[in-house]
């Protein structure tokens, strides 16, 4: 029992450690993205964040991109999507990559913000522009 107690207790310590070697970079406000790929609806093209779109109502958006976190580890991102100021959707997505994807039927000025986190840090986010009005 004692043995079993002491290898949990390790895992946990390591764990801690590795999670606390997986930074955002030289500060919080480090741009550590790589460029995103963006399909709207098509042709795909690469974008930068604070790109802005424009698209018909009924479209979709879908975003593919990276923020390299320090320390041999991978980002967990959150995601805010706003409406005219209004948050009208929030995720959170485990995996090496972002890939956000949203059919956005109503016509309105959107704010999409994607926030990655490095080991329990909040890092630089990303935001995209969208602007979707009435084509049908």
């Amino acid at each position: 029992m004692k043995r079993l107690f002491f290898l949990l207790l390790t895992a946990t310590l390591l764990s801690g450690v590795a999670n606390a070697q997986c930074k955002c970079g030289a500060s919080p406000t480090a741009n550590n993205w790589s460029a995103f790929t963006a399909t709207v609806p098509l042709p795909v093209r690469t974008v930068k964040c604070g790109h802005q779109f424009k698209i018909c109502n009924g479209d979709s958006i879908a975003l593919k991109g990276k923020f390299n976190c320090v320390g041999g580890c991978n980002a967990y991102y959150k995601t805010v999507l706003k409406k005219n100021g209004t948050i009208v959707q929030e995720e959170g997505f485990e995996m090496a990559e972002i890939f956000y994807q949203k059919r956005l039927p109503i016509p309105g000025n959107y704010e999409l913000t994607i926030t990655p986190v490095c080991g329990g840090n909040l890092c630089r986010p990303c935001t995209f522009y969208i602007t979707v009005v009435k084509c049908r």
